[in-house]
């Protein structure tokens, strides 16, 4: 099961790509590339991997933010 990300990626120009809620469909190990979905719009792109300098896992920000209202109960 592939999890949703928020990507930041270099471009060729050096501006930056914010990708927000994607998931990756395929990564090519000697390739250097991987294809994700953004899966707000549907679209797909392909990226090279060395372009990705952050990525931030949402499944994670979502448990967290579960605790912390479960905390603040007390």
């Amino acid at each position: 099961m592939a999890y949703p990300v928020d990507l930041s990626v270099w471009r060729s120009d050096g501006s930056i790509l914010e990708l927000r809620n994607v998931i990756s469909l395929r990564y090519s190990f000697y390739g250097g590339w991987s294809n994700v979905k953004i899966l707000t719009s549907g679209e797909c792109r392909k990226i090279r991997d060395c372009c990705i300098f952050s990525a931030k896992i949402l499944l994670f920000t979502h448990i967290t933010f579960a605790v912390s209202a479960v905390n603040s109960k007390k």
